[in-house]
């Protein structure tokens, strides 16, 4: 005895148990990511940021949990954060990223802070490519309020010169 097309589809016996078509496999990046984003606790202040960027000793990771927080709602990151994470992707080679984030900076993204403005400028001048951007730096300390130049910012373009 045949099976008709309708039964044969509608047997319950023939089911095999249900496939999800869209589970994947996270990878350990995905989970680490994961973890991070529900340690940061809505309401979360730079603070808390910088704490979870200088837990990480990858990178990418680093750079994904700043760019999620930056997308939060009554948040913004400050020259600490910009600070940290600037320096993460330099250390971990992700040269592109920490250039983007520089002129993030230079554009007005965070308030500055001389720390993090000798941080620029030292990156900026030891790249060729970069070295009018690390003028650029001191052009904006010289217009800020908050943050002038100092021995260290001097000492810095002289010996990029």
């Amino acid at each position: 005895m045949f099976t008709t097309p309708t039964n044969f589809f509608n047997n319950s016996q023939n089911d095999p148990k249900p496939i999800k078509l869209n589970s994947r496999t996270r990878t350990p990046l995905e989970k680490q990511f994961e973890t991070w984003i529900d340690k940061l606790k809505p309401g979360f202040t730079p603070d808390d940021v910088n704490e979870a960027l200088l837990s990480q000793s990858d990178p990418d990771l680093a750079l994904d949990i700043f760019r999620w927080t930056s997308q939060q709602r009554n948040y913004k990151h400050n020259h600490i954060t910009y600070r940290t994470i600037i320096q993460i992707a330099i250390h971990g080679k992700r040269f592109g990223h920490a250039e983007t984030l520089i002129e993030e900076v230079i554009a007005g993204a965070c308030s500055g802070s001389e720390e993090l403005y000798n941080a620029i400028i030292r990156y900026c001048s030891n790249k060729r490519h970069l070295f009018n951007r690390a003028f650029d730096v001191y052009k904006k300390m010289l217009k800020s309020v908050d943050c002038k130049p100092s021995l260290e910012t001097y000492t810095r373009l002289l010996n990029a010169v």
